[in-house]
């Protein structure tokens, strides 16, 4: 029987339910804090629900601080005509306690790591923050969770073959959340959805600087086609 998780505070209750809506996290690395307002936008028009900046990117801590402290509404949108639905903007790459009490000064409701850190994810629980800790064996995945981790990161997916993700899945307590990251490309997705899989952590095959105007939508649209008809054929052999 597994050990009762804790409650979830509202930051991690958003942030969650923002990822069960759509369960692909957007991480953009190197983005700048110029480009950061359209780079959202765009996403959140593609419909993305999960998104980071990595604590070492340019943007950086004030660029999430910037974004967290706007005066547009999370389920808001700039076209009357369009409507949004609720987004979570998180911290990643976080690798040590500080860079958790920056992201929860900045404004994050979520953060995502390399790796698992008891002292990381006791510190994010502590602010209310739902963390996602990267794991790759299942030492490390019930490791995380008994430190309270709703969800968990395989990273990354070039040493994780669906095969392995199935393995990991089976012995993990519901309604645990996995997640997995490192070069996911969309022709990837079925095999780990159907393997139990529930979503993905989308870094450079997703953004990164330089792209061409309408590339990003573009790439976020063929994610999230491919997320939906990996869900649905999931769906029809439950």
């Amino acid at each position: 029987i597994s050990p009762p998780r804790p409650s979830l505070r509202p930051n991690e209750a958003h942030a969650l339910a923002c990822l069960d809506a759509c369960p692909l996290v957007a991480v953009l690395r190197g983005v700048a804090a110029a480009d950061l307002p359209k780079v959202v936008m765009t996403l959140r028009q593609e419909g993305l629900t999960m998104i980071s900046i990595p604590a070492e990117s340019p943007a950086g801590m004030e660029g999430l601080r910037a974004l967290t402290s706007s005066s547009l509404p999370p389920s808001s949108s700039s076209s009357p005509t369009q409507h949004l639905s609720p987004f979570a903007l998180g911290a990643a790459t976080v690798i040590s306690p500080e860079q958790v009490d920056l992201a929860a000064a900045a404004g994050a409701s979520f953060i995502s790591c390399p790796h698992t850190d008891p002292a990381i994810l006791e510190r994010a629980k502590a602010h209310g923050l739902l963390v996602l800790p990267g794991i790759l064996t299942p030492s490390e995945a019930f490791l995380a969770l008994k430190h309270g981790a709703h969800v968990l990161k395989l990273f990354p997916s070039q040493a994780v073959p669906p095969s392995m993700v199935a393995s990991i899945a089976a012995v993990l307590p519901p309604p645990t959340r996995l997640l997995v990251s490192g070069g996911v490309q969309a022709e990837d997705m079925p095999a780990y959805l159907a393997a139990g899989a529930v979503g993905f952590a989308l870094g450079s095959t997703l953004f990164k600087p330089g792209l061409k105007e309408g590339e990003l939508a573009e790439r976020a649209r063929v994610f999230v086609t491919a997320l939906r008809a990996g869900q649905k054929v999931k769906e029809e052999k439950e």
